[in-house]
């Protein structure tokens, strides 16, 4: 709906484990943060431990996901 947010594919400089871009800190648009940036920025990206624990409760309720 157009009064939300827009889903994104993340940049493939953002959160890389390997290659070039590995451990640098990148927001989701590619665009390099200072290390800074990056503490405050990676806690209004990532899911946190509410997120989590929501997920697997719903995993966990019966019928979660739908029947062909």
């Amino acid at each position: 709906p157009e009064d939300h947010e827009k889903l994104v594919v993340p940049s493939v400089k953002f959160n890389r484990s390997i290659g070039g871009y590995a451990r640098q800190p990148y927001d989701i648009h590619g665009k390099r943060l200072s290390d800074d940036r990056w503490d405050a920025y990676k806690d209004t990206v990532f899911p946190t431990e509410d997120d989590i624990k929501a997920v697997n409760d719903i995993c966990t309720e019966p019928g979660w996901i739908a029947t062909k």
